[in-house]
């Protein structure tokens, strides 16, 4: 296994989802996976006083129409495990995989 690897930034949520599909199909070459923020209900996603990674557009949640689900904290830490293990040698991320 190569260990090239490769951080793809997105400014919206569901242009990630599209990403990881249109990579996947370089399967085994290329070993996606979607990295996003965490999400929250569409009626606190409005707060104009929310700074917490993840709000839209980079985050996503001001765009969750799109119905990508965000991430818990721990499936975040369980994906950038899986990254330098190797299991995934690219991460399509929104503004979230920069400020991790």
């Amino acid at each position: 296994i190569s260990s090239t690897r490769a951080i793809v930034f997105s400014q919206w949520r569901d242009s990630v989802e599209e990403i990881v599909t249109l990579l996947d199909a370089q399967r085994p070459l290329i070993r996606p996976k979607k990295f996003v923020g965490q999400g929250r209900t569409n009626a606190s996603s409005n707060s104009s006083s929310s700074t917490v990674a993840g709000n839209a557009p980079g985050g996503g949640s001001g765009n969750n129409n799109s119905g990508v689900k965000g991430m818990k904290q721990s499936e975040q830490q369980e994906v950038i495990r899986q990254f330098r293990d190797g299991t995934y040698n690219v991460i399509v991320c929104t503004s979230i995989g920069e400020e991790g």
